[in-house]
């Protein structure tokens, strides 16, 4: 492949999001809002005896996605040793896929961008978003398609990247846990409530149901929220069905512009939303981490595997 091929493809890449729905950049025109999951929801009752949950006896432990990152054409993943693997992007030495040899604690990817904290709580970032945090200590990131925010020992938050409605402005108080989706942002407080910050074109903002939850995620005109019980609430556009979620109890929930999966507790995965390349479309099997990336998802399982599904174009579901 020649320098010319490799780059017109990685543009091609990052411009999936663009004319095909697959990412951030666009946002939909579905204005259908939703406050809560239907309340007959079915709390399932989950076993396993293969299935290591340390969290099933802990109504307020959170699973917190960490050693695997999906972004639009590629993927990264920390080793054992902390340090970061990436594949995708076709090939291209682009800079999303050539990550530094720090050892790092906790990951996470976006459209363009890939940032992780150190051991020592400090933010390093590789890929086209700038501005990145001052020195740390910090405990969790989430990346947008062009805004950054992160947790700091404290429970404050701070943002970085585009100033572009409020994405950039977090709300004041002390914090738990934290997700980014493409144009908003929301986070969990330490009562347990949810703010949201940023794009409100579809209630993705100000739809926040009242009552305490454990996890948060965003995606772009929707967001989703696991509560005490350990089920899935939504409010937003139903765009792509991402407001038809699972029910069952569940550990994690990760969340990309057109679909979603949620880590369950017994290991198994569910997806929902949009699927034409196959990202909703969950193996079997028990994981530990997922993330959910433009046309992709990908996973590690119990076994510690890197295992991926959905589109293959640039390698991004082919771990290295």
């Amino acid at each position: 492949m020649t320098n010319i091929d490799g780059l017109w493809r990685l543009l091609v890449c990052l411009a999936v999001p663009i004319l095909f729905g697959g990412g951030c950049l666009g946002q939909d025109d579905d204005d259908d809002v939703s406050d809560h999951a239907d309340d007959d929801a079915a709390d399932d009752d989950i076993a396993d005896d293969d299935y290591d949950d340390d969290t099933s006896d802990d109504d307020d432990a959170v699973h917190d996605l960490s050693t695997i990152g999906a972004g639009v054409c590629y993927t990264c993943a920390l080793e054992e040793d902390g340090v970061a693997t990436c594949w995708g992007c076709d090939g291209v030495d682009s800079a999303q896929c050539t990550p530094p040899g720090t050892p790092f604690e906790f990951l996470d990817a976006s459209h363009g961008n890939v940032c992780g904290i150190t051991v020592g709580g400090d933010i390093a970032c590789w890929g086209d978003l700038t501005g990145d945090p001052s020195q740390g200590p910090y405990t969790e990131l989430a990346l947008g398609a062009e805004h950054g925010c992160a947790l700091a020992a404290d429970g404050t938050i701070l943002c970085w990247g585009e100033y572009n409605n409020d994405m950039t402005d977090p709300p004041a108080g002390a914090f738990v846990d934290i997700a980014s989706g493409c144009y908003h942002s929301c986070a969990v407080d330490d009562s347990g409530a949810v703010a949201c910050w940023g794009s409100n074109g579809h209630g993705q903002v100000t739809g926040v149901p009242s009552g305490a939850f454990l996890q948060v995620a965003a995606g772009s005109a929707a967001s989703c929220a696991i509560g005490e019980d350990r089920q899935i609430v939504r409010w937003g556009s139903n765009n792509d069905g991402l407001l038809d979620v699972p029910t069952g109890s569940f550990l994690h929930i990760t969340m990309e512009c057109y679909h979603a999966c949620a880590l369950a507790t017994d290991g198994q995965v569910q997806c929902w939303g949009r699927a034409g390349e196959g990202q909703a479309t969950a193996p079997a099997g028990t994981f530990t981490d997922i993330d959910a990336g433009g046309l992709h998802t990908c996973g590690v399982t119990t076994d510690g595997d890197h295992v991926c599904w959905g589109s293959d174009e640039f390698g991004q579901s082919s771990p290295l």
